[in-house]
């Protein structure tokens, strides 16, 4: 609520990056604020490196999910002494990688990872939409597993619903833990790796090696 209103209620066009940890929710958060945004003010989503500063004269928020996976489009940013209104977000490691002078020019939002008391809130209601029973024992075990990231638990309760399962207990999870985060990794593999249904440069290489590592 506090990063929302913080874009919100800004009117002077500053840049922010939302960042966080992987599963976190930077996307989620960043997509609301867009669409709270678009109630009053115009907005627009960033889908090519070419960038200039029209933008500004007409107050509209750019919005770009995961800057570190498109480098033409930070060096297009980089490459201006002064733009404002734009949101982007990015993970942790990646964000902490980029020069400097770049970093300065956006207001960092921090996406903190869950508490275990509101992993615990966010689980039961998860399961309460999906109907899944559950065991009070397994639900400590999960909010252990989940270390303060729902993308883990939205995978995992997404896993089970799936394939029918309608009691949370200690047994799927020990069964099933690894899973709860296969599809997000996936996804992500997904994004880095290929472009539409061809490997980028390095691709499939950079594959072999994560798959020869893992095993």
């Amino acid at each position: 609520k506090s990063i929302v209103n913080t874009i919100l209620d800004d009117t002077k066009g500053t840049n922010y990056v939302i960042i966080g940890e992987p599963g976190v929710g930077k996307t989620t958060l960043m997509f609301d604020v867009f669409d709270r945004l678009m109630d009053f003010l115009p907005v627009g989503r960033i889908i090519t490196p070419s960038i200039g500063n029209v933008h500004e004269k007409f107050g509209i928020r750019l919005f770009y999910d995961d800057i570190s996976e498109k480098p033409d489009l930070y060096n297009a940013i980089a490459s201006k002494d002064s733009i404002g209104g734009l949101v982007l977000s990015s993970r942790e490691a990646e964000w902490s990688e980029l020069p400097v002078d770049f970093r300065k020019k956006f207001t960092r939002l921090t996406v903190p990872r869950f508490s275990d008391e509101e992993m615990e809130q966010l689980i039961l209601k998860t399961l309460d939409i999906n109907v899944i029973l559950h065991d009070a024992k397994a639900l400590k075990t999960l909010v252990s597993y989940a270390q303060g990231s729902p993308i883990y638990v939205g995978s995992l309760i997404k896993e089970m619903v799936y394939n029918g399962i309608r009691r949370l207990s200690q047994t799927y999870l020990k069964d099933n833990a690894q899973k709860g985060m296969s599809g997000y990794v996936i996804m992500i593999l997904q994004r880095l790796l290929k472009s539409g249904n061809d490997y980028r440069a390095g691709g499939l290489h950079t594959l072999s090696c994560l798959m020869f590592l893992a095993n």
